[in-house]
């Protein structure tokens, strides 16, 4: 009985930070969309669109790296 409950208890954890993982991500997708429709929106100087360019690798860097963190097994 002891296990099982210290077995549901690692399970409850390791779905919280799954959660807290999964919305990062979506603050992560967010505000590459607000930088697109930014960019789609607004006649942008070359500087200006490097500079936002450059803000969504540094986005898409840090998604991949929490797409690699929620994809952790349970152990």
């Amino acid at each position: 009985m002891k296990e099982q409950k210290e077995i549901l208890e690692r399970q409850l954890q390791w779905t919280k930070k799954q959660i807290e993982v999964l919305d990062d991500m979506d603050e992560k997708l967010q505000a590459m969309k607000k930088i697109a429709e930014y960019v789609a929106e607004n006649d942008l100087s070359k500087e200006e669109v490097e500079k936002l360019n450059s803000q969504l690798k540094e986005l898409q860097t840090e998604y991949s790296f929490l797409e690699a963190q929620r994809k952790t097994d349970f152990h």
